[in-house]
């Protein structure tokens, strides 16, 4: 496999807050052109993400509905072939494009946000890769429920429709955390009160207060769950989604859920931006060893 709000996953706005060389001590407003590099970068990854986001959707479904053989398969051919994959692609390019010769972000770069742009997509494919083996465990194939149509003997309508919900209500939650950092940035960068100064100043003005449990997303979460699969009668948390929260009852899902997205909203932003934030942290509040390297 390849492997809306600035409070809801407020980390991920470190993506736009440092690079790897510090210019804390010459920190100036951005202009014109450096919040160009920092706002461009930002959305172009953005829409990544949400390309190969949706890509990994589809082919979870088409495989619960019979039309493939292999999710693994579907996502690395289609990653070259599909509309998703050509949109990645195109997103790259217009990169490529800022970081070169003449480009908003070569000369003069800003003194904080994106330079790597290998990283940076390679980090936004693995998030997605993250999220969905988050749920479904390594092997993907062996997870996901058929439907009855397409496996008269062990389908299950219910089972597939479940799945399909959390797995909806995750990706949407990660959308809104990535959707919300993005425009935070934006607007700290032009605030008419004084726009921030430095990468420090930035994180202050995004990242508080900090992502937690009960978020609007978790709560929305939580109900869909209830009536798509506890009211159906689906409580094997185990049996569907055999990843990190296989060992939670479906009323704790969305908490696990919204957990596991904080974390790797952490990691990504960490590799993307040459960062080393306490994710473990991030995740939950505590020290607990629940996201690791």
């Amino acid at each position: 496999m390849r492997s809306s709000t600035c409070s809801w996953l407020g980390v991920v706005v470190l993506i736009s807050c440092f690079s790897v060389l510090s210019h804390e001590a010459l920190a100036q407003q951005q202009r014109v052109h450096q919040r160009s590099c920092i706002n461009g970068v930002n959305s172009n990854l953005e829409q990544i993400v949400d390309a190969y986001d949706g890509l990994a959707g589809k082919c979870l479904y088409l495989f619960s509905r019979g039309r493939l053989e292999s999710i693994d398969e579907c996502l690395d051919v289609s990653i070259d072939a599909t509309v998703s994959g050509r949109k990645i692609e195109k997103k790259m390019r217009r990169i490529e494009r800022m970081f070169a010769s003449g480009g908003r972000c070569n000369n003069n770069p800003p003194d904080f946000g994106v330079t790597d742009l290998e990283t940076g997509v390679a980090s936004s494919l693995t998030f997605v890769d993250g999220i969905t083996a988050d749920l479904f465990g390594a092997d993907l194939d062996a997870a996901m429920q058929r439907d009855e149509r397409t496996d008269p003997l062990h389908g299950n309508d219910d089972a597939v429709n479940c799945q399909r919900t959390v797995e909806r209500q995750v990706r949407k939650c990660a959308d809104q955390g990535i959707d919300g950092a993005v425009i935070c940035v934006k607007k700290h960068l032009i605030r008419p009160l004084g726009p921030v100064m430095s990468a420090a100043e930035l994180v202050e003005a995004c990242m508080v207060p900090m992502a937690s449990p009960g978020s609007q997303c978790g709560e929305r979460m939580a109900r869909r769950i209830e009536r798509d699969c506890t009211d159906e009668g689906i409580t094997d948390v185990a049996a569907l989604f055999p990843g990190v929260c296989m060992n939670a009852d479906m009323e704790s899902m969305h908490l696990c859920a919204e957990d596991a997205v904080r974390c790797r909203v952490c990691q990504w932003t960490a590799t993307t931006a040459a960062l080393s934030p306490d994710c473990d942290l991030v995740d939950d509040g505590a020290s607990n060893g629940t996201c690791g390297d």
